[in-house]
């Protein structure tokens, strides 16, 4: 008999713990679902301080190290003046990269190494910038090369001061920094500041880094300068989102979401910077969850649509074909970063202007 009762009472506790767990969990997934779709009803509105620019906030297309795509060598003079040659009846804005040179100039440059673009293997970081090498144009490159009225722009490493002036005052940037420095970052906030391009000169600017520390790093020297998520903090926001953690999560204020429409397979998470800490097995797992071509996983119109509501703007990353472009309107992003800038202008332009516009 008493066999029988602990039985039974055992049972009973069974079935409550059951029964609360199916009760929370439900309640979890009910919540999740609803402040997915309302955000405001949980989150407040960003404060007026910490909203971005309207320049900023409408930006439909980036041209990525300018006009990688179009015939002319990246980071270069001619590749931002191509671009922004791009953007005319459209919105747009040019992303480049920073290194610290030998001799404490910021140089404009992609690479950890000269070899891909000037056939040298050099670093960057161990270069002088004045003894730079020529860029040794693709063989695609070369007859826009040639034609260029001045070849030296488009065959020669520039320097962040020198690229600055070309760039006019309504057409955004975004600086990528590729090393963690601290001159680095503060000549780059010098010469930022120097052309009136800093928050509090009303200028419209976002800096960032794909490997968190930097980013951190570029937050705590001037937390009023706008970034974009790192590469880990993105794996974190699809993981939030796919585990209904998302509604509830408090978002930095100063960010704008970039996530990417091209392949993601192991190859590419190994070779990111921002991962690089992570093991092997790690990074198949990340395949497993958010890889694909284009990854779907990342490029949730649920996800999209919670971060537009919320206040932040989401650009994708790598579009260079009509599917990846196509895949940006589904999900409801607010702008496309592209190798191509002049090719989604003339040929996609209403796909552009049916992108989504953060407000207020």
């Amino acid at each position: 008999m008493v066999d029988v009762t602990m039985n039974l009472e055992g049972r009973s506790v069974t079935s409550v713990v059951l029964t609360a767990a199916a009760v929370s969990f439900g309640v979890y997934s009910t919540l999740s679902f609803v402040l997915l779709r309302k955000p405001h009803w949980w989150h407040k509105p960003l404060p007026k301080e910490r909203q971005l620019p309207e320049i900023i906030r409408n930006v439909k297309v980036v041209g990525h190290r300018g006009s990688r795509l179009q015939g002319l060598p990246e980071n270069t003079i001619a590749a931002f003046k191509d671009a922004i040659n791009s953007f005319k009846n459209v919105n747009g804005m040019i992303e480049l990269d920073v290194w610290l040179s030998s001799d404490g100039e910021v140089l404009i440059h992609h690479d950890p190494t000269l070899e891909r673009m000037c056939g040298e293997t050099a670093l960057i970081t161990d270069s002088h910038s004045k003894n730079l090498p020529a860029i040794k144009p693709y063989e695609g490159q070369k007859e826009k090369v040639g034609k260029w009225e001045d070849v030296t722009e488009a065959t020669r490493i520039p320097t962040f001061a020198e690229v600055l002036p070309h760039l006019p005052s309504d057409v955004p940037l975004i600086v990528e920094f590729k090393q963690l420095n601290v001159d680095l970052i503060t000549k780059v906030h010098t010469l930022l500041e120097k052309h009136s391009r800093l928050p509090h000169q009303d200028g419209n600017t976002v800096w960032f880094s794909l490997t968190e520390e930097i980013n951190i790093a570029l937050h705590t020297f001037d937390p009023t300068v706008p970034r974009i998520r790192s590469a880990m903090k993105t794996i974190q926001l699809a993981f939030d989102y796919h585990t209904g953690l998302l509604p509830f999560r408090s978002l930095d204020n100063d960010c704008i979401f970039g996530v990417v429409a091209s392949k993601v397979d192991f190859a590419r998470l190994r070779g990111m910077s921002g991962l690089k800490m992570l093991p092997d097995f790690v990074c198949h797992l990340l395949v497993f969850l958010f890889g694909g071509d284009p990854p779907k996983a990342l490029l949730s119109k649920g996800m999209v649509n919670h971060l537009t509501k919320r206040g932040f703007p989401v650009m994708i990353l790598d579009v260079n074909n009509e599917a990846q472009l196509d895949a940006c309107v589904r999900c409801g992003a607010t702008a496309v970063l592209t190798d191509a800038p002049s090719w989604i202008v003339t040929e996609h332009k209403p796909k552009l202007e049916a992108l989504h516009t953060v407000t207020y």
